[in-house]
């Protein structure tokens, strides 16, 4: 399984466990890295997926989910993946 920095230690979900249920914020490094996820919150930042639906896919609670936009390397890689959508066209889809 490829390492880490999350889990290393490093951001603001350190030191986490994978979850059975699928992805989830318990599983964070595998969260950030998961490209779904990444796309999820650029489709949630656009307007096509709700609040409700990200949060009921990842099993996110309220507090989880204020957290998220703490977390400075998950912003650049939302920020980064919403550059290349519009790029790729992807948005526009």
């Amino acid at each position: 399984m490829p390492r880490n920095r999350l889990a290393e230690g490093a951001g603001a979900f350190s030191q986490v466990r994978p979850s059975a249920k699928g992805p989830t914020m318990n599983d964070a490094g595998s969260l950030i890295e998961n490209h779904e996820f990444v796309e999820d919150l650029c489709r949630y930042a656009e307007g096509i997926l709700t609040e409700a639906a990200v949060k009921k896919k990842y099993h996110f609670d309220d507090a989880i989910w204020e957290s998220l936009g703490s977390d400075e390397e998950l912003i650049a890689l939302v920020e980064a993946e919403k550059i290349l959508r519009v790029r790729n066209g992807s948005t526009a889809r």
